[in-house]
């Protein structure tokens, strides 16, 4: 008898080390703060009702930075942005639980009003996509990017980078995603309900 093959969530716990967290909730609103100090990224470690970012008032050098969907079934963070195999920094910031998650880069300047903002972030990031599930793909040459914010909704809309095209992959089983770092991150509508693409990354066999 043929052994079942793994679980999306065996898979993940593989996939993160004791330094590591995986963030409750799937595919919920999370919602990002920025230290202007440092660059620090901290994100909430669980899902949040969107009243929640409209309540959230951080203290000086923190400032709301981005709220909205996350595209994978699963995220984890293998260890801090810091250091190698270092845990993860946890700290309350306006009543919430947030994780130090990663350290931005400074973005490029746009060529366009509507185009995505490019920005290189450092981060030990790992999602992972149900199977059956239908993931956007965002090409650029013959570098793919995975969706990681927002929903496919109104990707007609986007204002994509020059060369950039989209696609679908529909899984046949369970895809594991373990992001570079720094990634290479394209994200629209950054504040409140953005849509992004990161990589590069390696498409699964399908």
């Amino acid at each position: 008898m043929n052994k079942l093959a793994p679980s999306l969530e065996e898979l993940m716990q593989k996939a993160t080390p004791d330094s590591g967290r995986q963030l409750s909730g799937g595919r919920g609103l999370f919602m990002e703060v920025v230290n202007t100090q440092t660059q620090q990224v901290w994100g909430t470690k669980s899902t949040i009702p969107i009243e929640d970012w409209e309540k959230l008032a951080p203290e000086a050098p923190f400032v709301k930075a981005s709220m909205g969907l996350v595209s994978p079934d699963a995220t984890a963070f293998r260890h801090s942005p810091s250091a190698q195999g270092a845990p993860l920094e946890e700290k309350t910031i306006s009543g919430h639980q947030f994780l130090q998650i990663a350290i931005a880069g400074k973005p490029k300047p746009r060529s366009q009003p509507d185009a995505a903002m490019e920005i290189m972030i450092t981060k030990a990031h790992t999602v992972g996509f149900q199977r059956g599930r239908s993931v956007t793909i965002m090409t650029i040459g013959d570098e793919c990017f995975v969706e990681l914010i927002g929903t496919a909704e109104n990707d007609h809309k986007l204002v994509l980078p020059r060369g950039g095209a989209l696609s679908q992959v529909t899984l046949d089983q369970p895809w594991v995603v373990e992001l570079p770092s720094p990634t290479r991150c394209f994200i629209w509508n950054w504040g409140k309900n953005p849509r992004s693409f990161q990589g590069p990354v390696v498409l699964p066999h399908t």
